[in-house]
Formats: C-alpha cells, structure tokens, sequence
C-alpha cells in the first residue's frame, strides 16, 4: 500500500534514507540525516511537494515502511510551477520487488494531481540502476551535467531524466525559443 507519510514514520524513513549515504551515490552527502530534519519534510511541505511511503505487512501482520518517495521545487519561482523534482529510496531488504517502480507511479499521480506538468529526476550517472528504473515508468534522458556535485572527494555527473507529459487529459507542447 502506498500513502502519505505521517510524522510517525519519520524514524523508518530516516533509517531508508541514511542507508543510501554511505552505501552508494544516490545521496550526495556524507553527514546522516535525523528525526528532526525527516519529520519537517512530512509536517511541512509546501506547494509542489509530498511524501509518500510504501508499506507492506511484515511478519506477524505488523506494518513495514519498505520505501519512500518526495517530491520537491525542480526550482523556486513563479515561473517554475509546473515542474517538480522526485526522489525514490527504497529499504536495501526491499529492494527488487518492485517497490520502487510503484512510489514513481504513485509520487508522478500526485505530482499530476497538484498541478504540475513534468516531473524531473536528477540521478548519480554511476547508478544505472536507478536511471534505467526511471527509463521503465516512462521518463527520458534529457541532459547529463559534469561534474555537478562532490561525493567522497570527487566530481560526480548527473543524470537529468523528465516523465512528461503527466496527465494524458493536459497534453503539453514544448516549444524552445532560439537562444540568441
């Protein structure tokens, strides 16, 4: 089942998260989040942002949180309402069992739902695993940056992937202007 997180997941949700930091590059940090920073993330957000949670039953029929997705401001002003950024994570014992495919379905409805047009990803290029997760929902490489951020001391690019359009009943036309 997927849901809205509450403020009581925010222990679940802070260990998930902190798994991915000094496991991998899926986060480009190195300190670990707490509670506190988890909990305003739920209790706060602001337009163009959501949590949600994917829990199953574990044994004895208790609930799991085994995933979380967010989604964020792609970028603050007026004119950048239509788009937002998701994060997914899923529980390193969850993972392969499709959780994380179904909080990208259920994260982009909501995104649709708010209002917003598109939808952004922005991935470690060196987890593929992740980009070609994205790839299977329906979101398309759109740009790599070099060097866009530090992990452990080095440079890292990132992968930029765009689900677009959302909603099949708000078709979007893109139209560039030439850059002069």
């Amino acid at each position: 089942m997927i849901r809205d997180a509450r403020c009581k997941d925010a222990a679940r949700i802070t260990e998930i998260f902190n798994q991915a930091i000094p496991s991998g590059f899926a986060v480009w940090r190195e300190q670990l989040t707490d509670q506190t920073e988890v909990a305003g993330w739920i209790d706060g957000p602001a337009p163009r942002q959501a949590v949600l949670v994917a829990e199953s039953a574990s044994v004895g029929g208790a609930k799991r949180i085994d995933g979380f997705a967010t989604l964020a401001p792609f970028k603050t002003g007026p004119g950048w309402q239509a788009s937002t950024e998701l994060s997914v994570y899923v529980a390193a014992e969850a993972r392969g069992a499709g959780i994380g495919g179904r909080l990208i379905d259920a994260i982009c409805n909501r995104a649709a739902e708010i209002g917003c047009a598109t939808v952004v990803s922005a991935i470690d290029a060196a987890n593929t695993g992740s980009v070609a997760l994205h790839e299977r929902r329906g979101f398309v490489c759109i740009g790599v940056i070099k060097c866009a951020g530090r992990k452990a001391g080095a440079l890292r690019d990132v992968v930029l992937l765009q689900r677009l359009p959302l909603s099949s009943s708000a078709p979007v036309k893109i139209k560039y202007a030439p850059i002069t």
